[in-house]
């Protein structure tokens, strides 16, 4: 009868290790997302412009006289997690990348290649509510 106690303490202590792992691993996606990885080698913070419920991060990386620019809008409190309309748009002199959806956490990246100055738009939904965060950016 004890041998018995034994091994299902072991096996009770067994599910709750395993089960307790399982959490872990399951953190939310923007928690544990690198944005400045998500760009590439070489990018550089260049600002952050926090909202109501969410923030547009900007990073550039500099080679010679060429600028390359990459953007998010990430959903933050409660929007985060609600699976609604989440876009990123920037524009420069001769182009410009959007990326839009139906997103939980984040919309990008998006990059655009050798300009000296930029316009990003954030855009992003939650319960009926529109944010339409901008800013412009020079090198």
């Amino acid at each position: 009868m004890k041998r018995i106690k034994t091994h299902l303490l072991v096996a009770l202590a067994l599910v709750i290790a395993v089960g307790g792992v399982g959490v872990l691993q399951t953190a939310p996606a923007e928690a544990a997302t690198n944005f400045k990885a998500k760009c590439g080698k070489g990018y550089a913070h260049k600002k952050t412009k926090k909202f109501k419920r969410g923030k547009v991060i900007v990073f550039t990386k500099q080679s010679g006289k060429k600028t390359d620019w990459c953007a998010f809008t990430v959903r933050t409190g409660k929007a985060k997690g609600d699976k609604d309309w989440t876009s990123i748009y920037i524009t420069g002199k001769n182009a410009n990348r959007k990326e839009a959806g139906h997103y939980k956490h984040y919309a990008g990246p998006v990059k655009l290649s050798n300009t000296k100055r930029l316009k990003v738009y954030g855009e992003l939904i939650y319960i009926n509510e529109l944010y339409l965060p901008s800013m412009s950016l020079s090198n």
